[in-house]
């Protein structure tokens, strides 16, 4: 987009000038005074309709592929934090950290580092003013370049048209995403510009005057004390960062004494950024001091509500016997945590020691219908309450879902005929995965299951048919070649890794990067740049583990 938009406006640049427009216009006629070449440019339209239509379909999967509805969601949030304070925006760094809090409960809670839209995060952030001094900077680029284009000397105007087709890149592709952080994309926009106002024979303003550039001795001076205070307040913010990798580090490792005296050092010494309360809670929970625990979450979810902190939060007060407290933190984490299948999990269980029954439906059906896998867990069966629960919950899945993906959750829960009875009628394309041919082959079919392998063989990409395939080989007792369909599985999409396995809850709390089901494992490295230890999740709470 960034690059049809640049070379679009470079055309019409060049279309604008006289002498080449005369030009294009007798090009032009030459091309249509003979029948022949009449029939070539004939021939050359119906060709390009023809590459068109052939590339729509794909041109279209791509759009709707990138990310479209996350960077839509992310526009939102911003135009709700500009409509909170228009003139001045909410301050500088503002939108990854409060993101959380204006996405609503119908959208996807994502983590990320920017809003993939430079215009929108500058006004969430900066507001009319930030904007303001946006489009002042664009008119000062336009007449740098522009100098560039109309100069008698052909170098600076080659450098001219350089400047323009980066800059215009640079612009457009900032509706889509977020370049500022990449110093490759910053050079092919700044360098010709830099060379331009270099080289210019005559001052380049806005005004009739040029602004004086030297401002004498005390403003340089004032300069360097600004530059000395600003970098000690920077040494002083990293040298806690060290502190607190060493806690992540050894909260990773399971040495929870250790990490909790270096978390609570940081806690200290940097009490206000949250990654450092979210570790202390961490610590502070797996040792038992839950008064302490209570707190630090309490400080995150209240600032951040980040869906892990309030379901920490509440963990931690229903085992301080606060069970309003922990009932009110626990309504607040399902808002958004209901996306991700570890959170839902363990809001269902939480809520359901908490007595209600309603809530723990709603957040355990939501994490079946993510991870159909689930259902089969013998968790579910291993205690009488919901072992009860189990077929309510099954009926909410099966009801919440389109139809092409009810028949797993009933087929994981054991109902072969009702997997059969959901299956949608389709046609399918030859050697491709047949839904019949994975319910026969889950019962024991041996046929079947061949179909699936051949399908398989046929179309080595399809990482849902592989999936499928690793499943059913764990399943007959192979974790050799279950693991060789989880391998051309995560070659072909690294994404289609988790179709080969099966998620169940974990009969202890997970340490280092094992945690399983969607837990924002990157948010205080996004929101921060701080990053905490990789289980955001209290040892109270259920947790999950692939198998």
């Amino acid at each position: 987009g960034g690059g049809g938009s640049a070379t679009g406006a470079l055309r019409a640049l060049l279309a604008a000038e006289g002498g080449r427009r005369r030009q294009a216009v007798e090009l032009v006629r030459g091309w249509t005074t003979t029948p022949r070449s009449r029939l070539a440019l004939g021939a050359i339209a119906v060709g390009g309709i023809g590459a068109i239509a052939i590339l729509a379909p794909v041109i279209i999967r791509r759009a709707t592929d990138s990310g479209g509805d996350l960077r839509l969601n992310y526009v939102l949030a911003a135009q709700r934090m500009f409509a909170e304070s228009p003139l001045f925006g909410t301050g500088p760094g503002t939108w990854v950290i409060q993101r959380i809090r204006y996405t609503l409960a119908s959208e996807t809670d994502y983590y990320i580092p920017h809003a993939h839209n430079i215009y929108a995060q500058t006004a969430a952030e900066l507001g009319v003013i930030g904007l303001a001094a946006g489009l002042f900077l664009a008119v000062g680029l336009v007449l740098v370049v522009r100098g560039g284009l109309i100069d008698p000397d052909a170098q600076r105007r080659r450098w001219g048209w350089a400047a323009a087709f980066g800059l215009t890149y640079f612009a457009a592709h900032q509706l889509l995403d977020f370049y500022l952080n990449m110093p490759a994309i910053l050079f092919a926009a700044a360098l010709p510009v830099a060379w331009l106002d270099a080289t210019a024979t005559a001052p380049i303003s806005i005004a009739r005057r040029p602004l004086p550039v030297n401002l004498g001795r005390p403003a340089a001076l004032v300069a360097s004390i600004l530059v000395v205070i600003a970098s000690a307040g920077l040494i002083r913010n990293e040298v806690a960062a060290g502190h607190e990798a060493r806690a992540v580090d050894l909260a990773n490792a399971g040495q929870w004494v250790l990490a909790d005296d270096a978390a609570r050092d940081v806690a200290v010494r940097d009490p206000d950024w949250s990654p450092y309360q979210m570790t202390m809670g961490l610590t502070a929970a797996n040792l038992g001091d839950h008064a302490r625990a209570a707190a630090a979450f309490r400080r995150v979810a209240q600032f951040d509500d980040l869906p892990e902190a309030w379901l920490d939060l509440a963990a931690e007060e229903a085992l301080l016997g606060r069970q309003a407290e922990a009932k009110d933190a626990l309504t607040r984490a399902a808002r958004l945590g209901l996306q991700r299948t570890a959170i839902a999990m363990a809001i269902g269980d939480l809520a359901d020691r908490l007595g209600d029954t309603q809530l723990s439906d709603q957040a355990f059906s939501a994490a079946i219908v993510q991870v159909p896998s689930l259902a089969g867990d013998p968790w579910w069966l291993a205690d009488p309450t919901r072992k009860q629960q189990l077929p309510r919950l099954i009926d909410a899945a099966i009801a919440a879902t389109s139809l092409g993906d009810q028949w797993p959750i009933a087929l994981m829960a054991g109902d072969v005929a009702g997997a059969h009875r959901l299956v949608p009628a389709a046609s399918y394309l030859p050697g491709s995965l047949v839904p019949k041919d994975v319910i026969d082959a889950w019962a024991g079919d041996d046929a079947a299951f061949q179909r699936i392998l051949a399908a398989c063989e046929a179309h080595p990409l399809d990482g849902v048919a592989l999936g499928w395939a690793a499943r059913l080989e764990a399943r007959r007792g192979d974790e050799v070649a279950a693991n060789r369909y989880r391998q051309w599985a995560y070659e072909g999409q690294p994404d289609a890794t988790s179709a080969g396995t099966e998620l169940r809850v974990s009969d202890k709390p997970m340490i280092g990067r094992t945690a399983q089901g969607g837990i924002a494992e990157f948010w205080g490295a996004y929101t921060y740049r701080r990053f905490t230890p990789w289980n955001l999740l209290v040892p109270s709470v259920v947790q999950l583990t692939v198998q």
